[in-house]
């Protein structure tokens, strides 16, 4: 599409390119929020509103977008740019949708803008600068050798090159990302949802850790599950620590409320905790139960957990959970026991666990191997 700019229609280009730049714009600033920085907005919300307001998915991203196209629109009334670099009017529009996307967990509880505090008004000092030497140097002349595309090329790539800007220096660690979105699922009570995301990576966090173990808790999966997600962390990421914390969207208090006991000042350690609640005179609960069985799988005390598992159930009168059949059947193996109840297809895929292992000589080769194929079994966890 080409056509001569010139006194007729000078007003109808700058309208088709304020109107381009402004879709192109907008429609950057709400998928980016929508897709990959929501979940950073939503914490910075519950944190800085002490959970009095809610972060909507649509609705934030939509209202975030018309608010930094008004900026754009005041920022172009005041450097009343050429038409030919239009598009750097969205210049501080794009820098605070940077300075929004590069939150982190401490930034966004201790409220401080980190680097952003001397290089944003830098950069906005720049900024006009170079706006009042371009307008000094281009004007708005009609000339006839100008054309539509001779306008708009230099203002899509300046917009290609800041919304490149803008994701290079925003927050793209994975885990972080996974962490948020999990605890926000968990405070709506999506436990099911909570558990798949990122479900495929192998990366984790202990606060992800932690997180899962609770949303699979709450869905009765605990000792089902545990193994299908990296435990990096042993008993570290079973349960966080207690604390008064109150800027969490999930409090330890409600994990350990769910467990039927709050734990007291004196409590040093989560072990310290779980063994008062097994060794007190209260009912246990069956959440505290299986939280202090997996404690025990990922500390790899079979013993205590074999103990504890039969002073608490018949194994013969129940649907015992994956986890406690690996680990009870790896505990008979050592002891050189049988046992009858372990289901067939449990026995045949340890079976199958070692003779693959013992195809490979090096322990590396073994570890990464079986990893591929037993990878969330409590076999390779204890071996590994």
């Amino acid at each position: 599409m080409i056509y001569t700019v010139n006194n007729d229609n000078i007003k109808k280009t700058a309208g088709v390119i304020r109107l381009v730049c402004g879709v192109l714009f907008v429609l950057f600033c709400f998928f980016f929020i929508y897709c990959i920085q929501g979940e950073i907005l939503a914490k910075a919300q519950f944190v800085y509103s002490e959970g009095l307001t809610t972060y909507h998915d649509i609705m934030t991203p939509i209202i975030v977008s018309l608010v930094l196209q008004i900026i754009q629109g005041v920022v172009y009334g005041m450097a009343r740019l050429p038409q030919k670099f239009y598009a750097l009017s969205y210049f501080p529009s794009f820098l605070i949708l940077a300075m929004l996307a590069d939150f982190n967990e401490d930034r966004i509880e201790h409220f401080y803008m980190g680097t952003w505090a001397w290089v944003t008004p830098l950069l906005l000092l720049l900024y006009f600068i170079v706006a009042q030497v371009i307008r000094s140097m281009f004007q708005d002349k009609v000339q006839d050798r100008q054309t539509f595309d001779y306008i708009i090329t230099p203002n899509c790539i300046i917009l290609m090159i800041m919304t490149l800007g803008t994701g290079l220096v925003s927050n793209n660690n994975d885990v972080f990302l996974y962490e948020l979105k999990t605890e926000r699922l968990v405070a709506e009570g999506k436990y099911e949802d909570a558990v798949n995301v990122g479900e495929r990576s192998l990366k984790s966090s202990k606060k992800l850790t932690q997180l899962r173990m609770y949303a699979l808790a709450k869905q009765d999966l605990l000792a089902e599950r545990i193994f299908d997600f990296p435990q990096y962390y042993g008993t570290e990421g079973l349960l966080p620590t207690y604390d008064t914390t109150r800027n969490k969207r999930v409090l330890p208090s409600e994990v350990y409320s769910y467990m039927g006991v709050i734990p007291g000042r004196g409590i040093k350690s989560v072990e310290q905790f779980l063994n008062i609640i097994m060794n007190g005179e209260k009912k246990r609960s069956n959440a505290a139960i299986d939280y202090y069985l997996c404690f025990q799988l990922l500390k790899k005390d079979l013993k205590a957990f074999e103990t504890v598992f039969y002073d608490n159930y018949n194994p013969e009168s129940m649907d015992i959970p994956r986890a406690y059949q690996e680990a009870l059947l790896l505990k008979a193996e050592q002891d050189g026991d049988s046992l009858s109840y372990i289901p067939q297809e449990t026995k045949e895929r340890y079976n199958a666990y070692k003779l693959e292992k013992a195809q490979y000589l090096s322990e590396r080769a073994k570890r990464n191997k079986t990893r591929q194929s037993f990878g969330n079994t409590y076999w390779w966890y204890y071996e590994n």
